[in-house]
């Protein structure tokens, strides 16, 4: 299996990586060109600050006198809480609902070999298939403040 070969569905880093407040980044490195071809990323624009996702609750940041009210993320990759160990079960599960978005809201985003995307944890992004005969290597890593944060002990 040529992994890829394989697209990458619409989501938040924020969902497999929780953390309060949700404070992570993701770091996306292109090692090859990462084309509409082959399958570049594709993001909704400003899906961190907008109603993409059914909100049942709001956190509030506030950073040097300015407020900003950033979506929190309700459905969650987590360890699954049934998994014994030795079992050969799901060890992750997800919780809360699945958001649909609609195809027209994606913008792609090619770039370069070498080139580095940095991705906000709650901002809506994918990558397609890629049906090309060229490769799309990446390197990929995700940085979260650690001062007066929690990070989720449900993380996978």
């Amino acid at each position: 299996l040529n992994i890829c070969l394989i697209s990458v569905l619409p989501h938040q880093d924020g969902t497999f990586l929780f953390n309060e407040p949700l404070n992570i980044m993701g770091v996306w490195i292109a090692l090859e060109d990462a084309t509409i071809e082959n399958g570049c990323l594709s993001f909704i624009p400003k899906s961190h600050t907008s109603n993409h996702i059914t909100l049942s609750y709001t956190h509030t940041h506030t950073h040097e006198n300015n407020t900003c009210f950033l979506e929190p993320i309700e459905r969650r990759c987590i360890r699954n809480p049934n998994k014994k160990e030795f079992d050969t079960g799901n060890m992750l599960i997800f919780t809360g609902p699945v958001t649909q978005h609609e195809e027209s809201e994606f913008v792609s985003c090619p770039v370069k070999a070498g080139d580095a995307v940095l991705i906000h944890g709650q901002v809506v992004h994918k990558s397609e298939q890629n049906t090309s005969p060229i490769t799309r290597q990446i390197y990929t890593f995700h940085i979260i403040e650690t001062n007066n944060s929690t990070y989720s002990k449900e993380n996978w």
